[in-house]
């Protein structure tokens, strides 16, 4: 069984099941084929499936808000590529999506800038997404929208390796 990362065979982390196990259970490198690259993307894999755990007993105390989303990214970035990147933290720099080495002005779509994205309170707000993003994501068909999160073409809130 396949298990990738970001849901994208292409590129993205991704490990077969049996290699999830073996680092679960301390002996990836017990593999002769796994080198430094894969232990890696086994290591992104399993700080999903910590991260998902994590949020789902979290669920029990707290609300979705972006206190729990902040908390799942830092699980998120722990001990992998980007883990510098602010794991926990919103990004600081507006992203858009274009052309290799178009400008702001040329993007296709802009999000809102970052301050935009939550609310005031941090902490407790409820994540609420601004109407014009959310009415923008409304007017693509549902198979280009699926296609863009698969393969993460939707910025996200936070940084990581690849921004």
């Amino acid at each position: 069984m396949e298990v990738s990362a970001a849901g994208n065979p292409s590129g993205r982390p991704g490990a077969t099941i049996e290699d999830l196990y073996a680092y679960e259970a301390g002996q990836l490198p017990l593999f002769p084929e796994s080198g430094a690259q894969q232990r890696n993307d086994v290591r992104e894999v399993a700080n999903y499936v910590q991260a998902l755990t994590y949020g789902l007993e979290r669920l029990k105390e707290l609300p979705v808000s972006l206190r729990l989303l902040r908390e799942l990214h830092e699980r998120l970035m722990e001990g992998v590529r980007g883990e510098k990147a602010y794991p926990g933290e919103f990004r600081r720099t507006q992203d858009w999506i274009g052309p290799p080495g178009c400008t702001l002005a040329e993007a296709r779509f802009v999000p809102p800038p970052v301050p935009e994205m939550y609310c005031s309170n941090i902490q407790s707000s409820p994540f609420v997404l601004p109407r014009d993003y959310l009415v923008w994501l409304t007017t693509l068909p549902r198979q280009q929208l699926r296609g863009w999160f698969l393969r993460g073409y939707c910025p996200p809130p936070m940084a990581d390796a690849a921004t």
